[in-house]
């Protein structure tokens, strides 16, 4: 189903929250990458994965308090 709903959305949103990703949601940005979707990441760690930097569109860091 997830591939599915990448398959059929214009645009994929990411919540990065430093090294706790789970293999599952870097395989859909990979997948929505190949696919040529828009990737928006929102990572709110320190430590966001380089493959996932690499293949967003655009990253958004907020300030951490």
């Amino acid at each position: 189903m997830d591939k599915q709903a990448i398959d059929e959305c214009d645009k994929v949103v990411y919540l990065d929250f430093g090294y706790q990703g789970d293999c599952g949601a870097a395989w859909e940005v990979g997948y929505a990458y190949a696919k040529g979707k828009q990737i928006t990441t929102l990572a709110f760690g320190e430590n966001i994965s380089l493959m996932i930097a690499n293949s967003t569109n655009i990253d958004f860091c907020p300030e951490q308090k």
